[in-house]
């Protein structure tokens, strides 16, 4: 413990710089087509949730365990006495049926709960609102984010109060310290404590909705805790945090949760009126562990005006040699995809890691990948720039990529996560150059796990008090996972299996890469398209022939572009290698990609080989440039070959013994059903049926792929901007595919930090640009294309028979793309339905 009483820089609390809000639950939900609106993500985040969230833990050790109970005699000032805190629910308390609506407990909650100064304040320094009304519209307003209630420190409140001295303020989630979900009655509660004498081995805790004899009121409270737990994913997504804190009320039954990146735990139900000293004390720790022990990553801080220039003026000379063709108007608008003004971090790295003495310092703004997910891994990903180095006017601008990431941290294993270890094994096997280099490889720079920090308040001897900084000597890592085996556990012995499978122990990590670029789905046209991935199939073919080790993990968004000094074209590389592992490795029961669309087709029906075959890594790669061309390359194809084919193909099927499967691609393998329906323009299409010709073959080595790559590349001219606007046609309905990602249309439709977000230059209404964007990207959105399972059959686990081809339409026309102009069939402000598993649902409803 060290005392610093003024810490100027390193002073970090709840302020609005942190990172941008996420859209979809994982990479599978990024680029696929299934229902995005609200009521079917929080089906799906539930469903999730379920495998990740244990409880009833006692509240009491919930409070020393997290909350730092048994010092709060330390703290300034008194408590105040919780007896009759909550007298003006006592009304409301319901027997049987419902006697009140959750807005009828928000008032009283918010008086018993004082103001942020007071001597009667429950939780000093945080003011608590009413936000259910003004939702955080980050999403669209379809799919505004409005917890009931939402605590907010003194300073962040001035920025959201509607009406000063009022209890209504807008939902900002990038501010919000706590927040508090309502619903009307303690049988909507998500969760079932345990009668008593049942044995706890023997009981489901979350979602025990058995008493409920009413679907529709199973369904609502199934949705609901859907809801409460996006707004922890979003909460997280959004800010600088290891964990977070929410409280449940159903009536006047209360509960507390902590969440972080392994899942969440749940309290015991205590009662606001019979037992209120529980929320008094939970709020009264809250107010003064300090923001390292409520939550926040306190390793990162805001960086001051000077460096904020220097970072904005770097990234933007940096883009300016990727994209020497772009005009200065688009400069300015892709400079937004990093930059968020007053929104740039500063983070410290050890001595000499980038090769000078003293500590250096990194920054970054806006993430260029968000977490999916409230748990597991959570990537962000930075253009980063080192302050020091770039401070210099005349300096080469240098951006580097930051990835902040929660690693599985097994106790038997190493310190290194799986990725460092890789990067380090690749670069070992390349040291001795000429045909042992793996090409375009990114260096690592740097690594290491994060440490948990900490600031509160201390009343020292004499009376004052200071503020204590501590460098905890532990690292930042989840803590659901030591709760698995506790006593006060609730879960069948089937579930417990399942429980300990998906929750893991993570530790906080980062890593600094030598380059930065852009996704491949943002290239120009075929000829870039094509020598990026055959840059890709390179680093694949050597990585695995002198180092032994696959990817895993081929998608659009690991395979970035860069243009080098000097060069005439931009290099692909291949990054994000946490789920790589040895040829020789069985496999070890983890997913093999965490963006399904575009695993092998062996995988993609549920087969689970012993061994990842380096082939399986060039099969998804094809895969990838497939997806990326039906997209953006204009072709010869039915009216809606495109959406048919991607959902076919691409697109998650049946859920078999627990496992996702699709025969998509395996019906393409066995008589080319989906891919015949399309014609590119030569030699594109030779390179098509070239490639099917190699890797639908049972048997063939990344050699063959490479020679016969190399080789099309060399005696053909292949077009240089050929990329294009192709609507999708589904139904009567067409949808957009931008022209290019550098549409200032495209780029500026996620929610910002701190400042509002800039405004969209098109005519088209915000919902509609996030509709384009979303199949732009395949990023989910609140409409998307299609919904339920093409997959037909059953998924065979090892062996396949051929497949009988299906009658298909034939193209009906000659031209480059047969599908109605943009002018005829123009995007409309359409949502799909969705009928669970089986065909798509045709039935189409307008949104209002």
């Amino acid at each position: 413990m060290s005392e610093n009483p003024q810490p100027p820089e390193a002073l970090l609390s709840t302020d609005p710089w942190n990172s941008l809000i996420s859209i979809g639950e994982n990479n599978t939900q990024q680029f696929g087509f299934q229902g995005k609106d609200a009521t079917q993500r929080y089906e799906r985040i539930a469903e999730e949730a379920l495998l990740t969230t244990i409880g009833p833990m006692p509240v009491r050790k919930f409070l020393q365990d997290f909350l730092k109970y048994d010092e709060k005699d330390k703290w300034t000032g008194q408590m105040p006495s919780p007896e009759g805190a909550f007298k003006a629910l006592r009304e409301l308390k319901m027997s049987g049926k419902e006697k009140c609506k959750e807005y009828d407990i928000y008032n009283p909650v918010i008086e018993a709960l004082g103001g942020s100064e007071s001597s009667k304040a429950r939780c000093p320094g945080f003011v608590f609102f009413r936000t259910d009304s003004h939702g955080d519209t980050a999403h669209g307003k379809t799919a505004a984010l409005k917890p009931d209630l939402c605590g907010y420190s003194v300073e962040n409140a001035k920025e959201v109060q509607v009406e000063e001295g009022g209890v209504v303020a807008r939902t900002n989630i990038s501010l919000v310290a706590l927040f508090i979900e309502v619903k009307a009655a303690a049988r909507l509660d998500f969760f079932r404590d345990p009668p008593e004498g049942t044995p706890r081995n023997d009981w489901t805790f979350v979602l025990n909705l058995d008493d409920l004899d009413n679907r529709d009121a199973r369904a609502y409270v199934k949705q609901a805790f859907g809801q409460t737990v996006a707004y922890a994913v979003e909460i997280m997504a959004r800010q600088h945090r290891h964990c977070c804190y929410s409280i449940s009320l159903s009536g006047t039954s209360a509960r507390l949760i902590r969440w972080d990146r392994a899942g969440a735990i749940v309290t015991e139900a205590f009662d606001l009126v019979t037992s209120p000293t529980f929320l008094c004390e939970f709020l009264w720790c809250f107010a003064h562990v300090g923001d390292g022990i409520r939550g926040y990553d306190l390793t990162v801080r805001p960086a001051d005006t000077h460096y904020e220039e220097v970072f904005k003026k770097v990234v933007k000379k940096y883009i300016e040699t990727q994209t020497p063709d772009a005009s200065s108007k688009d400069i300015e608008v892709a400079l937004l995809d990093h930059y968020q003004p007053g929104a740039v971090s500063l983070l410290e790295v050890p001595n000499a890691v980038l090769g000078a003495d003293g500590k250096r310092h990194l920054l970054f703004s806006r993430p260029v990948t968000h977490p999916m997910s409230g748990t597991g891994r959570a990537t962000r990903g930075y253009w980063t720039v080192d302050a020091k180095q770039q401070e210099g006017a005349a300096a080469r601008p240098i951006v580097m990529f930051l990835k902040d990431t929660w690693r599985a941290d097994y106790r038997s294993g190493p310190r290194e996560s799986a990725e460092v270890q890789t990067l380090k094994s690749l670069a070992e096997a390349s040291k001795l150059g000429g045909e042992n280099a793996i090409p375009n490889l990114a260096r690592l720079v740097w690594s290491d796990d994060v440490t948990l920090r900490n600031s509160t308040l201390a009343r020292y001897p004499d009376g004052e008090v200071r503020e204590v900084w501590s460098d905890e000597p532990i690292l930042q890592s989840t803590r659901t996972q030591d709760y698995l085996t506790a006593d006060w556990l609730c879960s069948t012995p089937e579930m417990r299996k399942r429980l300990m499978v998906r929750i893991v122990k993570r530790t906080h990590s980062r890593l600094l890469l030598s380059v930065a670029g852009y996704p491949l789905n943002r290239f120009t046209g075929t000829q870039e398209l094509l020598y990026v991935a055959k840059d890709v199939l390179d680093t694949l073919a050597k990585a695995s022939a002198k180092a032994g080790i696959v990817h895993r993990d081929v998608t659009p968004l690991n395979i970035i572009m860069v243009r080098k000094q000097g060069a005439l074209r931009r290099t692909g590389y291949l990054i994000d290698w946490d789920l790589a592992c040895k040829t020789d490795e069985p496999r070890d029961g983890h997913p093999y990609s965490a963006t399904w669309q575009f695993v092998c087709a062996k995988i993609a029906v549920g087969a689970k080989p012993d061994l990842y075959e380096p082939q399986y890594d060039v099969e998804s790669l094809f895969y990838v440039v497939l997806h990326i061309c039906l997209l953006w390359i204009p072709h010869q194809a039915p009216r809606d070959a495109i959406a048919d084919t991607i959902q076919l193909m691409f697109e998650p099927g049946k859920v078999l013994n627990g496992a996702t499967s699709s025969n998509g691609k395996i019906e393409d393998m066995w008589a080319r059903v989906h891919t015949a329906r399309h014609t590119w323009p030569q030699p594109l299409q030779s390179w098509m049926a070239g490639m099917m010709d190699i890797i639908y073959l049972r048997a063939f080595s990344p050699s063959d792929v490479v020679n016969f790559w190399a080789n099309f590349l060399e005696t053909n001219n292949l077009p240089a901007g050929d990329r294009a606007h192709i609507p999708l046609i589904v139904g009567d309905l067409a949808w957009d595919i931008p022209r290019t990602m550098l549409d200032p249309s495209l780029s500026r439709i996620q929610a910002t930090v701190s400042a509002p977000t800039p405004t969209v230059p098109s005519k088209r209404t915000f919902k509609q640009l996030q509709e384009f964007e979303a199949l732009a990207l395949g990023s989910t959105s609140q409409v998307a294309a299609g919904g339920g399972s093409h997959a037909s059959g059953k998924a065979p686990s090892r062996t396949v028979a051929p497949l009988p081809q299906r009658p298909r339409d034939q193209p009906t026309s000659s031209a480059p793309q047969n599908l109605p102009s943009p002018q005829k069939v123009g995007p409309r402000n359409y949502a799909f339905t969705q009928s669970g598993s089986g065909p798509p649902a045709k039935k189409l409803r307008k949104e209002k």
